[in-house]
Protein backbone atom coordinates (compact mmCIF):
# COMPACT_ATOMS: atom_id res chain seq x y z
CA UNK A 1 0.00 0.00 0.00
CA UNK A 2 2.59 2.70 0.76
CA UNK A 3 5.13 1.68 -2.19
CA UNK A 4 1.43 2.19 -4.48
CA UNK A 5 1.50 5.59 -3.05
CA UNK A 6 5.04 6.28 -3.92
CA UNK A 7 5.05 5.17 -7.23
CA UNK A 8 0.95 7.01 -8.09
CA UNK A 9 2.94 10.19 -6.37
CA UNK A 10 6.17 9.52 -8.70
CA UNK A 11 3.69 9.33 -12.25
CA UNK A 12 2.08 12.78 -10.71
CA UNK A 13 4.85 14.25 -10.71
CA UNK A 14 6.38 13.07 -13.85
CA UNK A 15 2.85 14.04 -15.52
CA UNK A 16 2.50 16.95 -14.31
CA UNK A 17 6.70 18.44 -14.39
CA UNK A 18 8.04 18.02 -18.10
CA UNK A 19 11.28 19.07 -17.12
CA UNK A 20 11.54 16.63 -14.30
CA UNK A 21 10.42 13.87 -16.48
CA UNK A 22 12.83 14.59 -19.07
CA UNK A 23 15.55 14.74 -16.35
CA UNK A 24 14.76 11.15 -15.49
CA UNK A 25 14.60 9.96 -18.50
CA UNK A 26 18.07 11.42 -19.33
CA UNK A 27 19.37 10.08 -16.16
CA UNK A 28 18.17 6.22 -16.76
CA UNK A 29 19.02 6.76 -20.53
CA UNK A 30 22.64 6.95 -19.47
CA UNK A 31 22.89 4.48 -16.75
CA UNK A 32 21.11 1.92 -19.30
CA UNK A 33 23.43 3.50 -22.41
CA UNK A 34 26.57 2.76 -19.99
CA UNK A 35 25.02 -0.73 -18.42
CA UNK A 36 24.91 -1.64 -22.38
CA UNK A 37 28.32 -0.63 -23.26
CA UNK A 38 29.35 -3.30 -19.94
CA UNK A 39 27.83 -5.86 -21.29
CA UNK A 40 29.17 -5.41 -24.26
CA UNK A 41 32.64 -5.29 -23.11
CA UNK A 42 32.38 -8.20 -20.57
CA UNK A 43 30.65 -10.28 -23.53
CA UNK A 44 33.95 -9.45 -25.92
CA UNK A 45 36.28 -10.11 -23.30
CA UNK A 46 34.20 -13.69 -22.42
CA UNK A 47 34.73 -14.39 -26.14
CA UNK A 48 38.34 -13.43 -26.30
CA UNK A 49 38.51 -16.20 -23.28
CA UNK A 50 36.84 -18.85 -24.72
CA UNK A 51 38.67 -18.24 -28.25
CA UNK A 52 42.05 -18.72 -26.74
CA UNK A 53 40.39 -21.76 -25.17
CA UNK A 54 39.66 -23.03 -28.32
CA UNK A 55 42.81 -22.03 -30.10
CA UNK A 56 44.59 -23.48 -27.45
CA UNK A 57 42.67 -26.51 -27.46
CA UNK A 58 43.19 -26.86 -31.16
CA UNK A 59 47.53 -26.05 -30.99
CA UNK A 60 48.25 -27.77 -27.95
CA UNK A 61 48.79 -31.37 -29.57
CA UNK A 62 50.87 -29.24 -32.13
CA UNK A 63 53.33 -27.55 -29.95
CA UNK A 64 53.57 -30.48 -27.51
CA UNK A 65 54.83 -32.37 -29.92
CA UNK A 66 57.16 -29.60 -31.34
CA UNK A 67 58.84 -29.26 -27.27
CA UNK A 68 58.99 -33.08 -27.21
CA UNK A 69 60.66 -33.16 -30.39
CA UNK A 70 63.20 -30.24 -29.68
CA UNK A 71 63.79 -32.00 -26.24
CA UNK A 72 64.19 -35.47 -27.52
CA UNK A 73 67.03 -33.85 -30.07
CA UNK A 74 69.08 -31.87 -27.13
CA UNK A 75 68.66 -35.70 -25.55
CA UNK A 76 70.38 -37.33 -28.26
CA UNK A 77 73.31 -34.23 -28.76
CA UNK A 78 74.26 -34.75 -24.81
CA UNK A 79 74.26 -38.53 -25.09
CA UNK A 80 76.34 -38.51 -28.06
CA UNK A 81 78.99 -36.20 -26.32
CA UNK A 82 78.68 -37.97 -23.63
CA UNK A 83 79.86 -41.21 -25.68
CA UNK A 84 82.39 -39.70 -27.41
CA UNK A 85 84.05 -38.02 -24.24
CA UNK A 86 84.05 -41.67 -23.14
CA UNK A 87 85.71 -43.65 -26.15
CA UNK A 88 87.90 -40.95 -25.84
CA UNK A 89 88.92 -41.47 -22.44
CA UNK A 90 89.29 -44.63 -22.61
CA UNK A 91 91.79 -44.35 -26.11
CA UNK A 92 93.74 -42.26 -23.61
CA UNK A 93 93.68 -45.09 -20.52
CA UNK A 94 94.89 -47.73 -22.97
CA UNK A 95 97.29 -45.50 -24.90
CA UNK A 96 99.09 -44.77 -21.16
CA UNK A 97 98.41 -48.75 -20.45
CA UNK A 98 100.57 -49.60 -23.70
CA UNK A 99 103.10 -47.25 -23.31
CA UNK A 100 104.20 -48.76 -19.88
CA UNK A 101 104.25 -45.41 -17.91
CA UNK A 102 102.29 -42.89 -16.95
CA UNK A 103 102.48 -38.98 -18.51
CA UNK A 104 102.80 -37.17 -15.08
CA UNK A 105 102.99 -33.24 -14.64
CA UNK A 106 107.43 -32.67 -14.26
CA UNK A 107 106.25 -29.33 -12.43
CA UNK A 108 104.01 -30.64 -10.12
CA UNK A 109 106.15 -30.87 -6.85
CA UNK A 110 104.08 -33.63 -4.89
CA UNK A 111 105.48 -34.59 -1.36
CA UNK A 112 106.51 -37.92 -0.15
CA UNK A 113 104.09 -40.53 1.17
CA UNK A 114 104.20 -41.43 4.86
CA UNK A 115 102.03 -44.69 5.69
CA UNK A 116 101.03 -43.98 9.29
CA UNK A 117 100.08 -47.04 11.34
CA UNK A 118 97.48 -46.89 13.97
CA UNK A 119 98.23 -48.28 17.49
CA UNK A 120 95.86 -49.88 19.86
Amino acid sequence: MFFSNIVEFINNLLVKNYFLRCLINTFVNSYLDDFMEFLETLLIIILIIFGFRLLFKFFAPFLMRYFIKKLKQKFENTQQQSQQQSTYSRQKDNLNKQSGTRKTNPNSKVGEYIDYEELD
